[in-house]
């Protein structure tokens, strides 16, 4: 082979061979890393309109502007709550309808200066307007300008596509009394539980019911949690500033160690390790609030949160471990699948009984011409209870917060005082109409205006999110930003 190869024609032609293939190696390489550069720049399509991810960026920082005005200091405390990627396609999809409209720099003036927040003695303070803009909302002049210029470009073509909304009095009334009149109500709850002994289950049963029903028992994401709780001083609180102190050295130590574990034995404090959890069963005795578990969920494993305050003391938290969400083998929770086939068995049981009562219940009032609820069910050996006079969205004993059984009520009248029977999330309800309670008229004369402006914001709110859920269908929007999060790095 090397005697071939020395020869010098053959050698020739070999390294004129690999020297092609090389040139087409880097060239197609080349390409490959071209069009992979090409395609990380891209953050999505709208109306089939390439995004790179500069131009969402940009659109990205004036959404959280937006919110910045909208919510002030707040604003940290909600941004969890808000999709601001979903928030910036919207305003990119407005922007691209709003094209053709035209703001003047004069128009852009006069909103600025409209704003409370830059105005002191009722006027426009140019001095208080810089000292907002670089260290309240850190941004430009310009930033901010272009900011509201495209504010009101969106404001001009959703103008011109939702009309103004009108609330009559006679709407504004409606709403006060669906909000503000009481009824009370009798019922009669059929609950499946009695019924569970009536029914039977077999191992073929409870493998199909889990096959069939497998969501049904999807445990959800959970995190388990190490922590350091350090408890103030009661007796003499002077000395709660050395704990926090201490806190915050223990915190500073975790950064660099990683190991809430060590860095505890350094400041002899005590580590606790919670079991794993959901957002739904998180331990709040702890003294968590909903706002720190959302931020929790947020974080990977050995990330800690800074030192905050409880009621009780000073805590450090470190994510110890976290757990997707699964479903369980059927062998793991075969008692609860049983219970769910057991249970659904006696619903339809309890759904069958409930509409056998209330036939009996109308049949005896037409029999003797008497509105006797009560007297009737319990002569059918049910039990009847009574609620107190509640509105709508009230939390009722044995009830709940249903909608279903506040709904029945409040479309009972006098001409129709037996409902039919309503499911509820603990079993079926036959309610009966005892007092109905109209909301006081002189107290709608005092908040008819501001009602009516509400009901307005509802009805434009409404109409804004018809308008995006058509325009964002329209746009055939392809989302590559949702897909990778560190595109906004």
């Amino acid at each position: 082979m090397l005697k071939i190869l020395r020869h010098k024609g053959v050698a020739k032609k070999v390294l004129w061979f690999i020297t092609v293939i090389i040139i087409l190696s880097f060239g197609f390489f080349g390409s490959a890393l071209i069009l992979r550069d090409r395609n990380e720049s891209l953050a999505g399509k709208i109306f089939r309109k390439k995004i790179d991810i500069t131009e969402f960026k940009k659109a990205h920082s004036e959404v959280q502007l937006q919110y910045k005005l909208q919510y002030g200091e707040n604003f940290e405390k909600v941004r969890n709550m808000i999709n601001l990627e979903q928030e910036t396609w919207n305003r990119l999809i407005l922007l691209h309808e709003a094209k053709k409209s035209k703001v003047s720099d004069q128009e852009v003036i006069a909103y600025v200066e409209k704003l409370p927040f830059f105005q002191r003695d009722g006027k426009f303070d140019t001095q208080l307007y810089d000292i907002i803009l670089s260290r309240v909302l850190s941004v430009t002049p310009r930033t901010f300008e272009e900011t509201i210029r495209n504010n009101i470009k969106i404001n001009k073509f959703v103008d011109t596509h939702i009309q103004a909304v009108k609330v009559t009095d006679q709407e504004a009334s409606d709403a006060f009394q669906r909000k503000n009149g009481k009824v009370q109500v009798s019922y009669v709850l059929v609950s499946p539980d009695q019924f569970k002994k009536e029914t039977t289950v077999s191992e073929e049963t409870i493998k199909q019911y889990y096959d069939k029903y497998k969501l049904e028992f999807l445990m959800p994401p959970a995190i388990s949690v190490a922590y350091v709780s350090m408890p103030y001083n009661t007796q003499n609180p002077v000395n709660n500033d050395a704990i926090r102190t201490k806190a915050y050295e223990l915190y500073q130590d975790l950064q660099r160690s990683k190991d809430l574990e060590k860095s505890a034995v350094k400041y002899q404090a005590a580590v606790n390790t919670s079991p794993y959890f959901s957002m739904e069963n998180a331990d709040l005795s702890l003294g968590w609030t909903y706002e720190l578990l959302q931020q929790l969920f947020t974080l990977n494993k050995t990330d800690a949160v800074e030192p905050f305050e409880t009621a009780k003391g000073i805590q450090i938290l470190q994510i110890k471990d976290r757990r997707d969400a699964y479903i369980p083998e059927l062998k793991d929770i075969k008692n609860k699948v049983q219970d769910a086939v057991l249970l659904d068995g006696a619903k339809e049981i309890a759904a069958k009984k409930a509409e056998e009562y209330l036939a009996k219940i109308k049949e005896q009032q037409s029999l003797t011409k008497l509105d006797d609820f009560g007297r009737i069910a319990k002569s059918l050996g049910l039990e009847v209870s009574q609620t107190s006079l509640f509105n709508r969205e009230e939390y009722l004993p044995k009830i709940g917060l249903s909608k279903n059984f506040q709904e029945a009520a409040f479309s009972l009248n006098q001409d129709n005082k037996i409902s039919p029977v309503t499911k509820i999330s603990i079993g079926y309800c036959i309610l009966h109409l005892d007092n109905a309670q109209l909301a006081d008229q002189k107290e709608f004369e005092k908040t008819k205006e501001t009602l009516k402006k509400e009901l307005s914001q509802e009805k434009y709110s409404q109409s804004y999110n018809e308008l995006i859920t058509d325009l964002r269908s329209q746009a055939q929007l392809q989302d590559l930003v949702s897909q990778r999060k560190d595109m906004l790095r």
